[in-house]
């Protein structure tokens, strides 16, 4: 049993789901690539529920992690921008917890906000390689408007 929400339990073992619109291929082939059953990014949950993030906090570890991104795989002008933007983001949050929230010390919380963003990355460049066989074999049949996003998932 995993907990995957207020007063939610899902029993991996019962666990069924219905990707016809993702795959032609059953589940147990294309588990692998989709990770559905797996626990891979669980203790990155589990740090996030501990923290309970505020809205701000929460918009900046996704913005982060985003323009953290898109700087590491475009370089050039983009990780240019995307480094100004991160600086601005955390002049951002500097103010936040001192003018907002009074807390001049925020470095152990901001030390586990990025614990999360780490883990998150770290889970990112171990599917790269399953989202690379995934594009090779034609495993998903799912097309986007904007492939580029779904880059490293394999979709």
């Amino acid at each position: 049993m995993v907990v995957v929400g207020r007063n939610v339990l899902i029993n991996l073992e019962e666990f069924d789901y219905d990707h016809t619109w993702l795959t032609k291929y059953p589940p147990e082939q294309v588990e692998f690539f989709t990770g559905v059953k797996s626990m891979e990014l669980y203790e990155a949950v589990d740090y996030l529920i501990d923290l309970e993030p505020t809205q701000v906090e929460l918009t900046y570890m996704l913005a982060q992690i985003s323009f953290q991104y898109a700087g590491q795989r475009f370089q050039g002008e983009i990780l240019k921008a995307s480094e100004r933007f991160q600086q601005i983001l955390s002049n951002d949050l500097h103010d936040y917890y001192v003018n907002e929230l009074e807390k001049p010390r925020y470095s152990e919380r901001l030390a586990k906000m990025m614990k999360v963003n780490n883990m998150i990355q770290k889970h990112v460049r171990e599917i790269r390689p399953r989202a690379d066989l995934a594009r090779t074999f034609d495993i998903f049949s799912v097309e986007f408007s904007h492939p580029e996003v779904f880059h490293d998932t394999g979709f």
